[in-house]
Order: structure tokens, then sequence, then C-alpha cells
């Protein structure tokens, strides 16, 4: 949230970005890069207070897990601090690399330091090659320059960097380099504080890390979510801290996490206990004494104009926000103490803690008491489960009592407007307030949030459908909200906001244009952000079959209760909060005759508010919905109930009407397509109870005629016409022979009276086949005194063909194949009419056998739609099961893709899937040689795409799925940290291929 603040109030001026660069330049008096290189690289060998780790590397590396290719075999932390409080880290790092983008990821070391309290000294730079060290130290080209990264967010922070460019490095070489960091940033004043993580998202070999304390009391020791033991012991006049891990657990972070999950094992030592400590080492470089006559002017001017505290608090905060940039000079101590009020005054300039003091100065000479507050805009409410540190905070804002009430401000916001009690603040979590007597830290959280996002949406309908329609939408925001519009609107500038908003609605309607210009008004009394749109639309009704239509959507609402990317997960999901929607829509319908019902819902869970109503007055519609967010997130445990209070909502959170050419519909079942009785139906489980209904009525039907069954005397076996035994064996793909074996066996243990069950023989029809064949064969000896089945070398291939084509059908995966196994049925022809001439005496038999039933008819129209499906999907009207190549699509699906713009019109694409059932515009996903897409519809029918080239992916990460049922999940990172899921079929070893490709595209535009 913070950094997205921060971007409102920065302002990314070229020509301002240049002057403080000179400016940092000239307070560092800068010389070439060669002299800072001779005067900032120091090479020694390793402190002898450090301890020299000899390692043996692991040969077996996790590749699966390992991401850019490097493995770190070993990583060593060392800190010591003397009983003075200077202080020595040392690092060490080990990495082997197993492919090429190790090597180019690794080949560059960079190292950072500040040069005004630290000095940085290489201990050693070793590449091990087939098992021998080679010392790189004297032959490496070695550079120290200044990077500045923060540069853009007017942040200088004075860091230089030492670049380590290594020449020859190959695939399967390991280095080994370590560095000692001399000094802290005296404004904590040798107080100390240090952290570090135990779980990586990548595998780590071997860790350490060691404290050396020389300070007569003990630090404080901490762990979180790790159970990592800690040793302590005494060494030569100091406490020894050591904790060393192998191969501690990899742990990823889900995708759509709050900013204050950390899922990550920490171990924490602090010199400090309390929080109170923290307050009594900060609050005094905030006490400026009383304000100066500079400050006292301003106040003066506040005091004229305005009466009431309230008012005033508001004017200092604004004078502060708008007369004062922000620009940060963070050298040294210049990271946390602040600058004079008076100097800030000067300069015109100052970041977080310089505009806090000013700020809090003027309301001293207001007569108004006020105090900075430390917050973390990173870790947010998380702050609460750390340990005390100075070293947590990396945000100052100022905390007041105003007739009773509390309030957080911020004076590097900008764009604020409205009165006290409507100004916005982002909820950092907890606070820590440098005030006496303040012991712990204070929660943000407010009990209201006012703040909200208003939608009116005006439509004009005439009465002919061929005429245009106009839409007037006029939009309110305040809070977070409106500070992102206002700085949007600074930034783009009226025009290009107008461009976006009308491109769009125009994704909407096609035909869409702008009727009037945009126009942006700030309400000063209120704080509310209010854009007016005004467009015309040529093609308002959307064609039907025989009629035309009109869909109508709360957009911001739905897009406000999003589906997660990843469904299945253990940590909790982000939701954005406050978050209170208001959207309502109006329809002018020039044309008399409409009538509509009026309904309401409403929907309220542990998560959000959500109601809706539908009035129709004076030829006016009205649909009216409201959404209020009630957290910030989602606990993973409760995912499914989010989800389905998600879909309850989204069943609801639409409308829509049905004009025909002639006449307008009159009646509710025919003017809402919300009226219409059978889209409400459920037809999933109507039909499912159906089936289940048939089911039930097939076995009893069955068992009720077995208990009946007549007896024919002198039949054999199981006759029955060979018409009847195809079809229900084709339809039920292969069951029914099953019971014709069953039949069978069963007629032969009577004739017979062997101890064997039939019902196992004809479950096992595979392997009990020739023992049946051999039956019948025996059987036409023993009464015709020949061979009349079939000959035995003819029987074993009719057997053998039997049951290569069964295994076909369970272990192939392409459909196309597994139904033409099902072809296994004409091998048993022969046998079937062997069966049918032995009991021609008897035809009683088989005409009660092949007399075809209710049961029969219900049985072919249960499985006979899943045959038709498996036929289907083989050709290009379903989606394929497999991942394809666009050679398997088919060309109306091309034009789909094309038209929507989900691929450029020129290029094609290599490798595709799709995870629907029925239509391959529903969801789909695949790349082209430049480009990795994605599409799918929401439940409202609405079609979303992702487009991003190759260039611009930052990381590729695989999650194989082990099932042939379950497909594999594919996340593909980009520059600004957003991702978005790929999916692959397993079948065939599809994703392999896909994956493969995707990646091998991937790494080639990453080396153009």
């Amino acid at each position: 949230m913070h950094n997205s603040i921060l971007c409102l109030v920065l302002s990314r001026c070229t020509f301002l970005s240049l002057l403080i660069l000179l400016f940092g330049l000239l307070l560092s008096h800068r010389a070439p890069a060669q002299t800072d290189t001779q005067q900032h690289l120091h090479i020694d060998s390793t402190p002898k207070w450090v301890i020299e780790r000899d390692i043996t590397l692991a040969e077996d590396i996790p590749f699966d897990e390992l991401s850019d290719g490097i493995f770190y075999q070993l990583l060593d932390n060392q800190i010591k601090v003397d009983n003075a409080g200077n202080r020595q880290s040392y690092s060490r790092f080990v990495e082997s690399l197993v492919n090429q983008t190790a090597v180019e990821e690794s080949a560059q070391i960079n190292i950072d330091f500040d040069p005004s309290y630290q000095k940085l000294v290489l201990n050693s730079l070793t590449v091990i090659r087939d098992g021998k060290r080679i010392n790189r130290i004297a032959n490496t080209k070695m550079s120290i320059f200044s990077r500045e990264t923060e540069l853009d967010n007017q942040l200088y922070n004075g860091d230089l960097t030492l670049n380590i460019l290594l020449d020859d490095i190959q695939i399967g070489d390991t280095l080994d380099y370590s560095y000692t960091r001399i000094g802290a940033n005296p404004v904590y004043k040798n107080v100390f504080s240090y952290h570090r993580s135990v779980n990586w998202s990548v595998p780590l070999g071997k860790q350490f890390i060691r404290v050396l304390w020389g300070k007569q009391d003990p630090l404080s020791v901490s762990t979180r979510n790790t159970e990592v033991h800690v040793d302590i012991k005494q060494l030569q006049g100091f406490f020894e801290y050591n904790v060393q891990l192998t191969n501690n657990k990899v742990v990823k972070t889900p995708s759509e996490t709050p900013d204050w999950y950390d899922p990550y094992g920490k171990v924490y030592f602090n010199e400090v206990s309390k929080w109170q400590d923290v307050v009594d080492w900060a609050y005094p470089m905030y006490n400026f004494g009383e304000p100066s006559a500079s400050v006292t002017s301003i106040a003066d001017e506040i005091n004229a104009k305005h009466t009431t505290p309230s008012e005033k608090i508001v004017a200092a905060l604004q004078f502060t926000q708008e007369n004062i940039r922000y620009v940060g000079i963070e050298m040294g101590m210049n990271s946390h103490v602040p600058t004079h009020p008076d100097e800030t005054l000067v300069l015109k300039y100052g970041d977080c803690k310089d505009k806090t003091s000013l700020f809090i100065s003027i309301l001293q000479a207001l007569d108004i008491t006020a105090y900075p507050a430390l917050v973390d805009t990173d870790d947010t409410k998380l702050l609460a489960e750390l340990p005390p540190s100075a070293g947590v905070f990396n945000h100052v804002i100022v905390w007041l009592e105003n007739n009773g009430k509390t309030f957080w401000l911020d004076p590097t916001l900008s764009h604020q407007q409205g009165k006290l009690t409507q100004l916005y603040q982002p909820d950092y979590g907890y606070a820590l307030i440098l005030k006496d007597g303040v012991t712990g830290l204070s929660s943000m959280e407010k009990e209201e949030t006012q703040f909200y996002t208003h939608v009116t949406e005006i439509y004009t309908i005439p009465t002919e459908h061929d005429l245009p329609a106009n839409l007037k939408i006029s939009t309110a925001y305040t809070g977070y909200q409106a500070l992102r519009r206002a700085w949007q609107l600074e930034q783009y500038g009226k025009n290009e906001l107008a461009q976006d908003y009308e491109a769009f609605y125009q994704g909407i309607y096609s035909s869409l244009s702008t009727s009037t210009p945009m126009s942006i008004s700030i309400q000063h009394k209120s704080g509310e952000f209010v854009i007016d749109e005004n467009y015309d639309i040529a093609t308002y009704w959307e064609k039907g079959d025989e009629h035309f239509e009109a869909d109508y959507y709360p957009r911001e609402i739905r897009s406000a209760i999003f589906k997660p990317k990843q469904i299945t997960r253990d940590a909790p999901i982000a939701f954005e909060y406050p978050n209170n929607v208001k959207v309502m829509t109006h329809l002018h319908f020039e044309e008399d005759g409409w009538e509509f019902e009026p309904e309401s819902f409403s929907e309220e869970n542990d998560f959000f508010y959500y109601s809706s109503s539908v009035n129709f007055n004076d030829n006016i519609l009205t649909l009216a919905y409201e959404y209020s967010a009630k957290v910030d997130h989602i606990p993973a445990t409760r995912t499914q109930d989010y989800l389905l209070a998600r879909d309850r909502v989204l069943d609801d959170a639409y409308y829509g009407i049905m004009k025909y050419a002639d006449e307008a519909t009159n009646s509710d079942s025919l003017s809402t397509t919300e009226g219409n009785w059978l889209e409400s139906v459920n037809w999933v489980i109507v039909i499912a109870i159906a089936i289940g209904l048939c089911l039930i009525f097939i076995i009893v039907d069955w068992r009720i005629e077995s208990s009946k069954r007549p007896s024919f005397e002198g039949t054999v076996f199981y006759p029955i016409h060979p018409s009847k035994f195809i079809v229900l064996s084709l339809v039920t793909f292969g069951t029914y022979t099953n019971y014709w074996m069953y039949r069978n066996w069963k007629a032969i243990s009577a004739k017979t009276e062997e101890p064997i069950s039939p019902f196992w023989r004809g479950f096992f029809a595979v392997i009990w086949l020739y023992p049946l064949y051999k039956a019948l064969v025996n059987d036409s000896n023993d009464n015709y005194q020949k061979n009349k089945v079939a000959p035995y070398w003819l029987g074993i291939v009719l057997v053998t063909l039997y049951i290569i084509f069964v295994i076909i059908g369970i272990g192939l995966d392409n459909t196309i194949w597994a139904f033409f196994s099902l072809g296994n049925v004409l091998f048993l022809l022969p046998f079937i009419y062997y069966i049918s001439y032995r009991n021609t005496h008897s035809l009683e038999a088989q005409i009660f056998n092949s007399k075809w039933r209710v049961r029969h008819f219900l049985t072919i129209l249960i499985f006979l739609p899943l045959l038709i499906f498996s036929v289907a999907s083989t050709t290009s009207w379903l989606p394929s099961e497999k991942v394809i190549t666009q050679s398997e699509l088919n060309s109306r699906d091309l034009t789909f893709f094309y038209r929507h713009k989900i691929i450029p019109a020129n290029e094609t694409i290599q490798y595709f899937y799709s995870d629907a059932t029925f239509n391959i515009r529903d969801d789909g996903n695949g790349f082209t040689n430049n480009t990795v897409f994605s599409y799918w519809k929401d439940d409202a029918g609405v079609l979303h795409k992702e487009t991003i080239a190759f260039n611009a992916i930052l990381d590729i990460e695989v999650n194989f799925s082990e099932s042939e049922f379950e497909n594999t999940v594919i996340t593909v990172y980009v520059d600004n940290d957003e991702s978005f899921v790929l999916f692959a079929s397993t079948i065939n070893d599809g994703d392999d291929i896909f994956v493969e490709e995707l990646k091998k595209r991937w790494q080639q535009q990453r080396i153009n």
C-alpha cells in the first residue's frame, strides 16, 4: 500500500532527478570512477575473528527446485560487535552454476555499502573447477560506482556498489567469495539489531549465523516461523551465538498474499528488549524546541483564515504537503535524523521525517500537540509479532488527538482535500508513537471506514432498437482512490485519462464514442474526486436469435470479489480493505410499455456485505448495488467459503433486458433474463438426479426380472442376438461385455455344478475369455464331434486381440484410440454366433434375452451422450484434452483469437491448451514465438485476457502435476511484480513439451 501511495505523491520529473543527483555528487565530492575504486576498494585476508568453514560441495543438487540455475552450497554470516559497539559483518557465499542462465547471473557480483560510515573489504574470490580452487582476485576487473536505485522515488542514499566482473566462467563452476563490511550507521548510537531469514525460496545447502557479542549484557534472541536452535556460549570475553542448518526447508510464497504475510523462518538478535527503549532513542531526534519565527508566521496566517482546531490541522497539513516537495537525502545519519524545520522551509524539500517535523512544529505554533509515529509500510500488521528494534521502521507519520478522536496524518501524501475526519490515511497496522511514557505499539485500525467509490450510470434508451443510446457516468472517489485518480491526472493529463476511459467502455460497446469531453472536479469540502463522462452508443442492443438484448454489470463490485489464481493454498488471500462501492444504474426508456417486477437480494458474511435492488418507476428502471469489504484478507482455511459467497453474488450482480424489433416486452419473464426460470435452474443437479433415478430403475428392474426370469429347458450358455450385444457393449464402453461373460459363466456353473464365481469371472473378463473359449470348444466337440466355434489358431488370435485392445483402451491417453479399442466386441462375435447356433432348438431363450426393455433404452440414454462427447473431443469441435499446436485448432477459433486480440494477427500459436469442457472460447492459454497469452470467461460470460511479451517476463515457475487428472501449473512473473497462471495437460507428456518450448523461447528473447 505504501509503495502505491508514494507513487501518488512523488513527481518523477527528469529535471528534478538530475538536480538531486548533481546535489548528491557535490555533497560527496565524487571523483571519477577510477578514483572511487582506488579510494574505496580494499582487499585483505579474512579477519582472524572469523571461523573459516571447510566445505565439501554437494553433488545431489535439487535441479528441479533451482531458480536461475544457481545452487547455493553455503551461506555464512558472521558479525562481531566489541564492547564499544564497533561492528564488523562478514559474509561468504558459495554458489554452484548448473546452466548458462546461472553463468550470466553470477559472472557479475555486486556488493553495496555506505561509504559515509562503512568500509568494504573483499576477503576472497575463488572459482572451483574440476575440484581445483582458482584464486581470481588478482586478474578480475573490479569497479566501484553509484547506482542510486531509489532515485526515481526522489531518494538519494549515497550507497556505492562494488562491481566484480568475472571472465572465463563456465557451467559447472562454483563461485566462493567473501567480504567484510566494517562500521555501522552512527544514528543507531551503537544500539545493535540484526535478523536473517533461515528459509529461502530456493534450495540452500549449508548456512551459518554467528554473532560475537562483546558488551556486558547478553542479546535478546528470538525466532519466528522456525524452531531453529541458537547455541550460546562464552568465548574470550564475548558471547558467541551460533546457528547451523543444512538443507533447510524451501518456502514458496503463493500469489496474492497480504503485504504482512511472511512465511519465512527468521532469527532476531537485538540489544533492546522493550519498545520504550526505541522511543527513548528516537524521540530526542524530533525535539526542536519552541517554533521559530518563520514557523510562527505560517501559523499566524493559518490562524487568520481558520477558527477551529480541525480546520487549522488540515491547513497545516496541506501547507506541508503542497509547499514542501518530497526529496530524501538518506546518507548516513540523515537516514533517520530529521532536518530542522527552518532548514526544510528554506530548502522547500524534505523526506517523511523532515515533513513530519515541520508539520508538528507548525501545529505546536498553533497550540496543537502532535507526535511523530514510526511505522513499517512493508510488514504493516506483522510489526506486532516482531521483537522490539529500531531497524524495523521505514516511514514516519504524525499522531494527534482532536475532540476526543485519534488521527493519523501523513505529510508526504498529496491531493488531500476535505475535513479532518474525511482525510485518508493508509492503515499500516501498528505504529510506535514517539511520546514520553509510550511503552508499546499502537494499533492504527479504525472502526469506521467512510471512504467510498460511488458510480452513477444513466442510460437513455430510444424507442427503436437501431437508434443510438446515450450513457452518462458520474464517478465520485474518496480516500485512496481519490488520491490515485488525482495522481493519474497530474501524471498523464486529462486527455490521456479520457482516452483510457473511452477505450475501456469501447471494450463493452464497440460503437461507443465520446459525446461531450470528460470533466473532472475536486470537491474541496468533502474531498471527493469526481469524473463525469458522456458517451453515445451507435449500436446499443445486441442481436439475439429472435430478439435484442442488453446486459448490465456492477463491474467495480464484481472485480472487488475476485477469484484468486491459486485456490488450494495455505496462505491468506489479500483483500482490498477498506473498499466501499455503490453502483446506481438508471435506464431511462423513451418508449412506453416496459414493466419490471421489484427485486432485492443481500449477502452478508465474514468477508463482505453486498446488496442489490431493482425498482421501476416513471419509465425508469433503477438497479442499485452496494458493497463493503469487512476484512483485509481471506484466511486460507476459508477460501472455499469466500468462493461460495462470491458465486452467490456473481449470480445476482448482473441484469439483462430483452426487446423485440416490433414491440418492447412487457412481462418480467420476457423483459429480464433474470426472470427466466429456466436460467435459474441448476441443470447439473437436475441431470445428476435424473441419472441417479434412471440407474436405480435399471438395477431394480433387472433384479425383479432376475427373480422372475423363466427357465428354458435345454438352453446352454447365454444366447443373445448379436445386434443387441454390439449396441449395448459399444454404448456402455464395454461394460455389457462383462455382463455377457457373467451370464455365460453362470450357465456353465449351473450345468457343471463346479464351485466357481460367475461374478468375478465376468468382472475379470479379459482373464477368463480364453477359458470360456475352451469351454465352448469342448461343448462343440462333445455335441458335434468337431470345433464349430473357431479354429484353435483363430480362437487364440481373437482372444489375444481382445486382450490387446482392452489394454489399449485402459492405457492410452488418446481418446480416439480408447474409443477404437471398444471395437474389441467384434472379436467376440464368433462366440456369440456359436452360442446362438447351439440353441437353435430352443429359440425362446434367445428371443427372451434379445428383447429390448425399458432399462436398455435408459442405459443408452445415459451412456450415449458420453460416447458422443468422447468422439467429439477427438475433433476440433470440442476442446482437446491434450496440448496441441495451431494446426490442430479450428479456423473459427483462430478467428476468435485474432478478433479479440488474444494473439497478434501476424503470429502463429506454437503450443496451446484449453481446460474448457465444451467451448474452447471459454478458457485457454498458450504462446507464440513472441508472446504468452491466457484468456478466460468469468461466470457472467465476460472475456478476460492476459498477453505479455517474452522479453517482459521476469521468471517462470513450474509446478508439475504427478497425476494425469490434474494439470501442470505454470506461473509467469512479469517485470511489475505481477503474475498470471498457465495450465498444461499432462497427457502424452504435453506439459513437458509445453514448458520446455515456453522456456526455450523465453531464454532466446532474453539473449536477444
